[in-house]
């Protein structure tokens, strides 16, 4: 594994690779289809992580969920990147410290963190366990895995 000061990036097999681009179609595929409908969406990763990985079959990065979102067109209105680890949630607030519509937390994504997050920034609360669509202005696009072990 790779390192960085505070944290080791996550080594991802090629599954996870697999995951990751059916998130990022998905994510395309409902962008497009809320932008046509002309509502306002956001993009929401519970398990944000660093930003990127490290492929396990070849050691180099690989860009993670929140960074494809950012590459989306049509674009989420804005991103709510959550993770528990304060090394990973500084990381990924780095590489997008140039978007003030990213808003990055350290915190466990549990329902009650949710809520606090979406009160703080004024979000219209929906609750979903896992990748799912919910019929309201805003969207949750989330992971239902759990980080890999170290």
């Amino acid at each position: 594994m790779s390192s960085s000061s505070d944290f080791d990036f996550d080594e991802i097999g090629y599954w996870s690779e697999i995951k990751l681009e059916i998130v990022r179609k998905y994510a395309k595929a409902y962008s497009t289809i809320l932008s046509r409908q002309r509502l306002e969406h956001v993009y929401v990763d519970g398990f944000a992580g660093a930003g990127v990985h490290v492929a396990r079959s070849t050691g180099e990065f690989v860009a993670g969920s929140p960074l494809n979102a950012l590459l989306i067109d049509p674009p989420f209105k804005e991103f709510f990147l959550i993770d528990m680890d304060a090394g990973k949630a500084e990381h990924l607030r780095e590489l997008t410290r140039d978007r003030a519509n990213v808003h990055i937390t350290k915190e466990t994504a549990t329902r009650s963190s949710w809520k606090r997050f979406s009160r703080r920034y004024a979000i219209k609360t929906i609750a979903a366990d896992s990748v799912c669509s919910i019929p309201t202005d805003y969207t949750w696009i989330g992971k239902s895995s759990k980080p890999l072990a170290k």
